[in-house]
């Protein structure tokens, strides 16, 4: 199983289409490589996110963590994957 580490576009760009078109791109190189199934973790409190990765094919996996970024301010994520 693949894993999408970061996806991020800056917020000038929500709603344009831009996440969607890189996120196609992103599958079809995941695809392209091998992989069967993709992984992505993305944080419980942004909504729009997550409307976006459910768009995109993501459902959530049951999986939940807490992640430390390097500012000692964990945050809490939950797991979304798909089929290639």
């Amino acid at each position: 199983m693949a894993e999408i580490h970061t996806f991020y576009s800056h917020p000038d760009s929500w709603g344009g289409g831009v996440a969607a078109v890189l996120m196609a791109e992103t599958l079809s190189h995941v695809r392209n490589d091998g992989f069967a199934q993709v992984h992505l973790w993305t944080l419980r409190d942004t909504p729009r996110s997550r409307r976006f990765h459910s768009k995109c094919g993501f459902t959530e996996c049951g999986t939940a963590r807490t992640f430390d970024f390097g500012d000692g301010n964990p945050l809490d994520q939950v797991g979304y994957q798909r089929v290639c």
